[in-house]
């Protein structure tokens, strides 16, 4: 099992470690020592780029895999993430993040890094997209930090809609300490009535299984014509494999 990111996650950025107001990077200058060079600032010391959002950074997070792989710098008085290349400069491709506040309006303070999930959607068959919308109950659900993270990341996420009422389902792997769950896996599920709302709303994770052999890959299906919904997904019980199957 693996904690590897897909597309429909959103990162989150908030801080991991606490910094000065200048990101530094650093180069051998000779066998005893480093030289210092400012990459960003806000202006209040001298920086190759300045940029007004970062406001008191308390930490730094690197996203790999993607090009430019950007790096996250966790504004804590500026409510927003911002992204930077290796050199300092601003990834234009990347926009800014707003971090909200606990009731989904602006100024959120970022205090840590949650691997969650989130979704985009169309209105016009996939020419243009909105998004991403956070799914809230998919981020850190036991609450629990290592080194200023979240502990628990979700992953292994699929999706089904209900034709006849739009319900969407989710459900996804919540990687999580051993000490909730026996295989440190929670196969776990959430549902939204309003995903075309201003702002989505969803239910409260409902843990569908959560044993030693419970593994990832869960996938929920409606039934047509009632209110059932179904999930199934891969089992691993003493190192074979079947299928776990939920209603």
């Amino acid at each position: 099992m693996n904690r590897s990111a897909r597309t429909i996650k959103v990162l989150l950025v908030l801080a991991i470690v606490a910094l000065s107001a200048a990101p530094a990077h650093a180069k051998k200058a000779d066998h005893d020592g480093y030289v210092q060079t400012n990459l960003v600032s806000d202006g209040a010391v001298p920086a190759i780029f300045t940029d007004p959002n970062l406001k008191n950074p308390w930490g730094i997070s690197f996203r790999g895999g993607l090009s430019p792989s950007p790096f996250w710098i966790s504004d804590n008085n500026g409510g927003v993430a911002t992204l930077y290349d290796g050199t300092g400069a601003s990834i234009a491709a990347l926009p800014l993040v707003t971090i909200p506040m606990p009731n989904g309006s602006p100024g959120g303070t970022p205090t840590g890094t949650v691997q969650t999930m989130g979704f985009h959607r169309s209105t016009d068959f996939g020419h243009t997209w909105q998004g991403p919308f956070i799914i809230t109950p998919a981020s850190n659900p036991h609450g629990q930090l290592s080194g200023g993270n979240a502990f628990d990341a979700a992953d292994k996420e699929f999706a089904d809609v209900d034709p006849e009422t739009g319900r969407v389902m989710m459900t996804w792997s919540n990687f999580t300490s051993t000490v909730f769950a026996p295989g440190g896996v929670e196969i776990s599920s959430t549902f939204s009535d309003n995903v075309m709302a201003v702002t989505p709303t969803w239910s409260a994770r409902t843990i569908v299984a959560a044993t030693a052999s419970d593994g990832q890959d869960s996938v929920p299906r409606f039934a047509r014509g009632s209110s059932n919904v179904y999930a199934a997904w891969l089992r691993v019980p003493n190192g074979a494999r079947n299928l776990g199957f939920a209603r």
